[in-house]
């Protein structure tokens, strides 16, 4: 009999959770039934914790002893059968991530000004009349006084370049208010996407944690950022309310070579506002001018401020694409060109085309044809309550 599916704190092979006592799990294969285990825990200064042989069948145990931040370990158990005969060892790797204390950064906002927008990109020109209507409304109605229209904005990109070390081990811890990608040298670190995730972000936040032993040189290195808003500030609900964690995106990282600290958020950073991401929403959508590819221009200074809000470990599984679906195109009574995937998915669309420069095209995604087989959206959203007339 031997010990699969290992887990620590539910997670195969986490990299960057919270230090602190290990919740470890397992499942039996071969044999009859699990009569009893021995596990044993061990980190770079050594054994941890060694539980002896226990009897039972149970398949989960939380070590009594706490794993530190910044830590590298793996555990190794062994299972006895039905005839109390030993099976061989499995074993599994996890690593912690920084301490609050171990945050040497501060939150990088890269919107210094406020934005010069005329508001005829296709987000902000449906949006913005359908706004100053519902609010000439409210105030007519007594029930309020209108406000003004804040234009969805660009998306913004920092960078920093730095001077690594050589070393064996090289992290990057790095979350953000907002959503991020980020780029060492050019090349995109991890494959986690809608990073950081989803949080209460005025109220704490999760931080990844990423091993760039690969991409991180000895001498010279630039850190790309790409930053959005997400759903700290993205149009959100039934009400489409804006907002609600906050108004300034901003990101807070760390990157350590053997444990230490060798590039972090500071106000040495550039930022710009000219990428090719002219808007985004989680709601409304993204507006992609592809004559700004390239080089990117308009760098400029940045704000900081302290690190004040709880930061956690990644402490769930990362969000990955999975799959892909190719489309079927059809034509429905109504003329409209339909791109069917066949069922509903979390996702986004990619495609190859032969376009001009100032050409646009305009993608609307939906979850169902109407009762005459037309494209609708209005099964998922109610245009009247929406502040921004739907999405």
């Amino acid at each position: 009999m031997q010990a699969t599916n290992l887990k620590t704190n539910h997670l195969s092979a986490p990299l960057g959770m919270d230090a602190g006592t290990l919740f470890l799990s397992w499942q039996c294969a071969g044999g009859v039934r699990q009569t009893a285990y021995e596990i044993e825990v061990t980190t770079g200064a050594g054994t941890l914790w060694t539980s002896g042989k226990v009897l039972g069948s149970g398949m989960h145990t939380e070590t009594p002893a706490a794993v530190p931040p910044k830590t590298q370990g793996q555990w190794r158990i062994r299972l006895w059968d039905e005839n109390d005969q030993p099976g061989a060892w499995s074993e599994a790797e996890f690593e912690t991530g920084l301490a609050q204390s171990d945050w040497q950064g501060v939150w990088v906002c890269p919107e210094t000004k406020e934005p010069d927008i005329d508001c005829t990109d296709a987000i902000n020109a449906f949006a913005k009349p359908n706004w100053e209507q519902k609010q000439a409304a409210l105030e007519a109605s007594g029930k309020g006084q209108a406000q003004p229209y804040q234009p969805h904005r660009p998306a913004s990109y920092l960078r920093k370049t730095f001077t690594a070390p050589a070393g064996e081990s090289k992290r990057l811890y790095i979350t953000a208010k907002g959503l991020y990608a980020a780029w060492l040298n050019g090349k995109r670190v991890g494959d986690m996407v809608l990073a950081p995730g989803s949080f209460t972000a005025d109220k704490h936040l999760g931080a990844q944690t990423y091993d760039v032993t690969a991409l991180v040189r000895d001498g010279e290195n630039e850190l790309l950022i790409a930053l959005g808003d997400g759903w700290y500030r993205s149009t959100s609900g039934v009400d489409g309310d804006r907002d609600l964690f906050g108004k300034e995106v901003a990101v807070l990282f760390q990157l350590e070579v053997d444990g230490k600290a060798v590039c972090v958020s500071d106000d040495d950073m550039e930022a710009t506002q000219c990428g090719p991401i002219r808007q985004n929403d989680l709601q409304q959508g993204e507006v992609y001018d592809a004559r700004l590819e390239g080089e990117l221009s308009g760098w400029h200074g940045v704000k900081t401020e302290p690190n004040t809000l709880p930061i956690t470990g990644m402490n769930t599984v990362p969000i990955r694409e999975q799959e892909a679906f190719a489309g079927r195109l059809l034509r429905t009574p109504g003329g409209e060109t339909v791109l069917d995937f066949g069922q509903n998915m979390a996702g986004h669309v990619e495609m190859k085309l032969t376009a001009h420069a100032g050409q646009k095209i305009k993608l609307l995604c939906g979850e169902a044809l109407d009762e005459n087989g037309n494209f609708t959206q209005e099964n998922f959203q109610d245009r009247n309550r929406h502040k921004e007339g739907g999405c």
